[in-house]
């Protein structure tokens, strides 16, 4: 069993440029600073040219629009990661948004957006997205 204190094993994968690299290494960070309890390891990265701009992770449980209107406003990475920003950015047609999602064991799995954050990401004028595929490979989701 792993560890939190290790790394993904996937990060060492040639595949990946620096950036990438770069930001699974963050996510990883991100989700081991989470209580350990914490179910959704999903973390999304708002970035302009290569930067982050800004970070946001899951609630601690998971949720999706209907649980919201039962639960409360439970907020997706992606809504966090946008909502973070959202006064001090008026334009966000550079913007790309990266997403990341590590399993209990830390490796790499699939983070595609939901529709309700897609509906989000695509308002904004967000139009390159990218998130991690089932091989652990980031895809780019053709708008």
């Amino acid at each position: 069993m792993k560890t939190m204190s290790t790394l993904p094993i996937i990060v060492n994968d040639p595949g990946y440029n620096l950036f990438q690299r770069s930001l699974i290494k963050r996510a990883f960070e991100e989700v081991k600073s989470c209580r350990k309890d914490n179910k959704a390891r999903i973390v999304s990265f708002l970035t302009l040219r290569k930067k982050i701009i800004s970070v946001g992770i899951n609630d601690e449980y998971k949720t999706s629009p209907q649980a919201k209107k039962y639960f409360g406003a439970k907020l997706h990475a992606e809504f966090r990661c946008i909502k973070k920003r959202q006064y001090k950015i008026k334009d966000y047609s550079n913007m790309s948004i990266y997403n990341v999602r590590l399993n209990r064991q830390n490796e790499v799995v699939c983070s595609k957006p939901c529709n309700l954050c897609l509906g989000e990401i695509l308002i904004r004028g967000i139009r390159k997205i990218y998130y991690t595929s089932y091989c652990g490979s980031f895809e780019k989701m053709i708008i």
